[in-house]
């Protein structure tokens, strides 16, 4: 299964869906041997990656960065 598409909030790539769809990514990979992770992309944690190279990396490599509160879903497409 392919993740979502992104959209860019402060040099961070955050997962395009909904929560419905983060359910389905989370159970259509059931079983697989999948290595990866899931970012919550709160408005204080991709300010802080704005700042800090090292987290920005962390939160651009996970599988998903889901937006984690309604400021980072209305900023999305």
């Amino acid at each position: 299964m392919q993740p979502p598409p992104r959209y860019n909030v402060l040099g961070v790539g955050v997962s395009a869906l909904t929560l419905s769809q983060a359910r389905d990514q989370v159970i259509g990979v059931r079983g697989q041997r999948r290595r990866g992770y899931i970012c919550l992309g709160t408005a204080a944690g991709l300010t802080a990656a704005r700042a800090d190279p090292a987290l920005r990396k962390i939160f651009n490599a996970s599988w998903l960065t889901t937006p984690d509160g309604m400021p980072l879903v209305w900023l999305g497409p």
